[in-house]
């Protein structure tokens, strides 16, 4: 409920989409993140070190809970869980040292790969040694 809700943030105004006055609420205002863990948001959440409540609906959301779980990053528990099981699992994310670590563990991972990633550089390298710009579709035929 927007109670809750408004309980286990730090002081932001949100919408009813959760978002603030100049758009997504960042992460970094946060002790942990409550979510069905789709694939970005459990991404944007472990990114910050933010250990993570799943409650999964479906698609994607399923696995994702798995592996946040299996890498000891976060909790998941049924989407129909009471109040009471989801403010306990919230209250062992803020307090287990052992899934803050998990998702610092992962956080540091993720960012690692996030700067790594040269793959965008070389083939712009690529681009710019052949005389081409990057979408030019003449240079592609």
């Amino acid at each position: 409920d927007v109670g809750t809700w408004a309980s286990l943030r730090r002081a932001r105004e949100l919408d009813d989409d959760g978002n603030g006055a100049s758009g997504p609420v960042h992460f970094v205002d946060a002790d942990c993140n409550v979510v069905h863990a789709g694939h970005g948001t459990v991404m944007r959440a472990l990114a910050h070190d933010l250990p993570i409540l799943c409650l999964p609906m479906g698609r994607d959301q399923d696995d994702n809970a798995a592996r946040v779980v299996a890498h000891g990053a976060g909790l998941r528990l049924r989407p129909s869980a009471s109040t009471r099981r989801i403010a306990a699992a919230v209250g062992r994310l803020l307090d287990d040292d052992a899934l803050r670590a998990g998702a610092r563990r992962l956080g540091g991972v993720i960012r690692a790969d996030v700067g790594g990633d040269g793959g965008v550089a070389v083939l712009e390298a690529l681009a710019a040694s052949s005389g081409t710009e990057p979408g030019d579709r003449e240079a592609a035929t």
